[in-house]
């Protein structure tokens, strides 16, 4: 690789890093605030609608989403990604009227609670348009190449949302939905900036007649069979991943719900914003290589074994100072969370695991074997939970039945991937992870300090940075990926 390349690549990395640091820290930020602000009750109806809000993410947003990913560059080389966009356009209007529905119909069995509906379904409306424009554009940045424009305004979009969020409480009432109604105003605003860079940057090659021709039926079929599959594989994963909200806030209460979304949240942050890193950088180079068979098996080899040994040391790093982090992230207040920390970063393994396996079913347009995987899961975890509400042990019953399905679901994926592309584990890399690991034992041994700030802060801090240290070993003793 010529050296000029290859320093660009180390720069855009670097910043995709610094990046990603600083979404970290201002989501741990917002944690913070949040906690402070909100009573359980209120953080419960938060997160009931991340639910909602994610539905629409999962099921219509991201198997459509996933087909302009792999027909992005294509699209681009011939002058056609614009017009692309202005019929998807449609698509995401459409989304957001269709969900006034779903609000009248989670009033009429009652999930909805003492939430102001007319309120709810205004701020949902916004929020599906804004935050699916926000998650289409950005990320269009990154697969085109423009990593550190895609990095500013991923960031921005963080910031402005925690900005937002923070003077809307204080200005109106400190309700989780008014929280969420802040974070949709700053994805909205940061959209609008995204896409008139991407215009004035990138691509500016808009014609509507033509847009129009390229809507046929044709063009239809094609999208339909490709994404149909994920539509019914989203479906199952957000049932497996995202219902618990609905089925808490109904059988057991918001009060509840407030305290496990805490920790499941923190979870689900980190383990979201280690992947983000991650994939941001291998994505591009793997979607180049879809096309070549023979590259793409040995490229998806030595990624799952690089990649799937880094998500298990991130794992016991956040089981092991769970106690810690929850002190420094959180209010006092919900400092019992931490156990929903441990048990939601080893759900989130199996589902980071899972989504990184799932690409050999996109490469060979094959998204179908996604179904029944995502279907055992969604099963699993639906009547798990059901199962759990109905207990006096609900507190352990719910997350664990969470557990036991993500565990499934990655197993039963893992078989069927295997049948497409021979993946094998390299358990050396493994065995290095569990060696390296060991230090963190000597943790337990200063958990009567965890609940002081500053000591819990302290013993992160010096433990993190053993955790950066094997995590440069492990990059560096991997195969290449490019």
């Amino acid at each position: 690789m010529p050296l000029k390349k290859y320093n660009v690549l180390n720069i855009e990395l670097f910043v995709l890093i610094i990046g990603r640091v600083l979404q970290v820290l201002i989501a741990f930020i917002a944690i913070k605030i949040v906690t402070y602000y909100l009573v359980a009750s209120e953080l419960g109806n938060y997160y009931l609608i991340v639910s909602l809000a994610s539905f629409y993410g999962f099921f219509f947003v991201g198997p459509v989403g996933q087909y302009i990913n792999r027909k992005t560059h294509q699209w681009y080389m011939e002058k056609n990604l614009l017009n692309v966009l202005y019929l998807y356009n449609y698509y995401v209007v459409f989304l957001s009227f269709s969900s006034l529905v779903m609000v009248e119909i989670l009033k009429y069995f009652h999930v909805i609670g003492s939430i102001d509906t007319v309120l709810l379904s205004t701020v949902l409306f916004i929020y599906i348009i804004a935050h699916t424009w926000n998650q289409t554009i950005i990320p269009l940045l990154n697969m085109l190449e423009h990593r550190i424009s895609f990095v500013v305004f991923t960031v921005l979009s963080q910031i402005l949302s925690l900005i937002f969020a923070y003077f809307l409480i204080n200005l109106f009432s400190k309700e989780g939905v008014i929280w969420f109604f802040g974070q949709a105003i700053s994805f909205g605003v940061v959209s609008l900036m995204a896409f008139w860079y991407f215009i004035c940057k990138i691509d500016n090659h808009f014609n509507i007649l033509i847009a129009h021709k390229l809507l046929t039926k044709k063009s239809i079929k094609k999208v339909l069979n490709f994404s149909i599959p994920l539509f019914i594989g989203a479906l199952f994963f957000w049932i497996q991943t995202q219902s618990y909200p609905l089925i808490i806030k109904k059988y057991v209460g918001s009060e509840f719900l407030g305290y496990f979304g805490v920790g499941m949240s923190i979870a689900f942050a980190i383990s979201s914003a280690f992947e983000s890193i991650i994939m941001q950088y291998i994505y591009p180079q793997m979607y180049k290589n879809m096309n070549n068979e023979d590259k793409f098996s040995q490229t998806m080899l030595n990624i799952v074994n690089l990649i799937i040994p880094i998500y298990l040391l991130l794992s016991i790093f956040v089981s092991f100072f769970a106690l810690y982090i929850i002190s420094v992230l959180v209010d006092e207040k919900y400092f019992s969370s931490y156990i929903y920390i441990i048990f939601g970063i080893w759900i989130a393994f199996f589902r980071m695991s899972s989504n990184l396996i799932a690409n050999t079913a996109h490469s060979k347009m094959k998204t179908k074997k996604l179904v029944f995987p995502n279907f055992i899961g969604a099963v699993l975890a639906f009547f798990g939970i059901l199962f759990a509400v109905q207990s006096s042990n609900y507190m352990v019953y719910i997350p664990s039945a969470m557990l036991l399905s993500s565990i499934v679901s990655f197993l039963v994926l893992y078989d069927s991937m295997n049948k497409l592309l021979n993946i094998y584990f390299k358990f050396k890399n493994f065995f290095l992870v569990f060696l390296y690991s060991a230090p963190f034992l000597i943790s337990m041994f200063f958990y009567n300090y965890s609940q002081n700030i500053i000591y819990a802060l302290m013993i992160l801090i010096v433990f993190g940075i053993y955790f950066l240290y094997v995590l440069y070993e492990l990059v560096k003793g991997g195969n290449n990926i490019e």
